[in-house]
């Protein structure tokens, strides 16, 4: 039970996540706790996982293990194997599920086994934002056609919302890789704030980010942030001044301008 949002902004990337964790006990939340469900790996890449914790940790190993092939071979000659490597850890756990399911119950064996996942990395041919999907399938976005991508418990809530501000800011234009960070942060505490169940605790931004022709993944720090909810608090003021102008008698309404944000 996570939020994961991922950005694919032209060859940067951007993902964030909320920091709830969910314990439980067969298949039944218990209590949520912080924790950070984004790993950094070699400071090259990005993985992070929504569901079974520990097979989000086996995938995550087997992502390290041929990280060091990504730079010297293409996207699709990479993801084959790491897609069997992933597999590998896969085809056994759902047979485990399987054979579960009638003494703990679906729900459980369930819990204990699927894992979906985003991956930030760099191969021979580029910059690649990969949704793994529970069956450890591969798909390479683009910035042509879905430029992003949400995982978790709370992507019923963080598709539309992410949907609307795409519509609303970059209509016209792609968004440059500051709005990215804003979009993905901005989702992900909007999502928070609705009290969407299993996401919470505060939000988490990850980067892909090319600096002196190279590039390095880190987590942004606090400070970073802070400018991003300067302006959602400025966009928040500017919607409520649209509303307060509607409800002012149509003489006055004229000789209110729209704020700038």
């Amino acid at each position: 039970m996570t939020l994961l949002v991922g950005i694919l902004c032209n060859d940067e990337i951007v993902i964030a996540t909320d920091q709830q964790v969910t314990l439980g006990a067969l298949g039944a939340p218990t209590v949520g706790q912080a924790g950070t469900k984004a790993t950094i790996i070699n400071g090259q890449a990005i993985y992070a996982s929504s569901g079974a914790v520990g097979v989000g940790q086996q995938i995550c190993a087997g992502i390290a293990a041929e990280l060091g092939k990504f730079g010297q071979s293409t996207y699709h000659a990479s993801a084959q194997l790491v897609q069997k490597r992933i597999r590998d850890i896969l085809v056994p756990t759902f047979d485990v599920a399987n054979k579960a399911a009638p003494v703990i119950g679906l729900q459980a064996a369930q819990m204990d086994a699927l894992c979906s996942s985003v991956l930030a990395a760099r191969f021979q041919d580029g910059v690649r934002l990969i949704d793994i999907n529970v069956q450890g399938g591969f798909e390479a976005l683009t910035n042509e056609s879905v430029p992003f991508v949400c995982h978790g418990s709370g992507k019923a809530n963080a598709d539309p919302f992410l949907r609307y501000l795409w519509n609303v800011y970059w209509k016209d234009r792609p968004p440059t890789f500051k709005e990215a960070i804003l979009a993905a942060y901005w989702t992900v505490q909007a999502v928070i704030d609705l009290h969407t169940s299993g996401v919470g605790f505060g939000v988490d931004a990850f980067v892909l980010e090319k600096n002196a022709g190279k590039y390095r993944a880190r987590q942004l720090e606090r400070a970073e942030l802070q400018e991003h909810d300067e302006f959602i608090d400025a966009a928040e003021s500017a919607m409520r001044s649209v509303r307060d102008r509607l409800s002012k008698p149509a003489a006055d309404a004229t000789a209110v301008p729209l704020p700038a944000v």
